[in-house]
């Protein structure tokens, strides 16, 4: 709990739940289902964002830095595997990978911007 102010009393279910869903994940791409696993990310992902707002935010930017590698980790292995005669049916599961990819990056980088405090210019705060 990255040096948690609070010793990650906040955000302990957070965490637990997190880190069942990265695990669920990996379990489904081992076993090359690829859908699940984008599935489970995203819901970790979705849950990171739930840390953000019990003042975990070094544990959340962790926790999504991770879920994004993993994701390219993913799009990686599908690029691999969606070339030659069978590679067709992982095509698709690519295309999703990356469209989620890229939306999970925005939504992280919009998420960042959000939380940059902007001095008032009235009050100088």
């Amino acid at each position: 709990m990255l040096l948690c102010p609070k010793g990650g009393f906040n955000c302990k279910s957070h965490l637990t739940e997190i880190n069942r869903l990265y695990k669920d994940s990996q379990n489904y791409q081992q076993n090359k289902d690829y859908q699940f696993s984008v599935q489970a990310l995203e819901r970790a992902f979705e849950e990171t964002f739930e840390l953000q707002k019990s003042t975990c935010i070094n544990c959340a930017n962790v926790f999504q830095a991770e879920i994004i590698d993993s994701f390219k980790n993913i799009e990686d292995e599908l690029y691999k595997m969606s070339g030659g005669l069978f590679g067709r049916r992982y095509i698709r599961s690519k295309n999703v990978v990356t469209k989620t990819l890229l939306r999970l990056t925005r939504k992280l980088e919009e998420s960042k911007y959000a939380n940059i405090n902007i001095p008032n210019r009235n009050t100088g705060t």
